[in-house]
């Protein structure tokens, strides 16, 4: 028979600590056709900076976590908390998790030949007006 109070009383002291690892997580930027972005890892508690992205057929006009978004949510050289990013992607609570961004993109204006047209004609009278 275990006597309760002979444990508790003789048993040496142990102290347990809890050792905490933040988490990581690494950030995908999903371009819609443009050059590819290089993954970024973070930690919480850091931050990074959102990249550029380039294409011929647009013009980038920032990232989202909703990929059917047409209105930027952030912006190129914006500074993002990781702890923020992994809140909005609902992976906060998980290690080595993966973080989308999208880029948002304005279509460029087609140009039809009336447009090249009246550039020549611009290019001209503002050649003359220079002499």
């Amino acid at each position: 028979e275990i006597n309760a109070d002979l444990i508790k009383n003789k048993s040496p002291k142990l102290d347990l600590y809890a050792i905490w690892k933040p988490n990581c997580y690494r950030f995908v930027f999903e371009g819609e056709g443009c050059e590819k972005i290089k993954d970024e890892n973070a930690i919480y508690g850091q931050s990074i900076i959102l990249p550029e992205a380039v294409k011929d057929t647009g013009l980038f006009k920032g990232w989202s976590f909703d990929a059917l978004n047409k209105d930027a949510e952030y912006i190129v050289g914006q500074e993002m908390l990781v702890s923020e990013a992994a809140l909005r992607a609902q992976v906060l609570n998980s290690d080595n998790a993966v973080i989308r961004l999208y880029a948002i993109w304005d279509q460029l204006p087609a140009i039809d030949a009336e447009d090249i047209i009246q550039l020549k004609i611009l290019k001209e009278v503002l050649l003359q007006k220079k002499k």
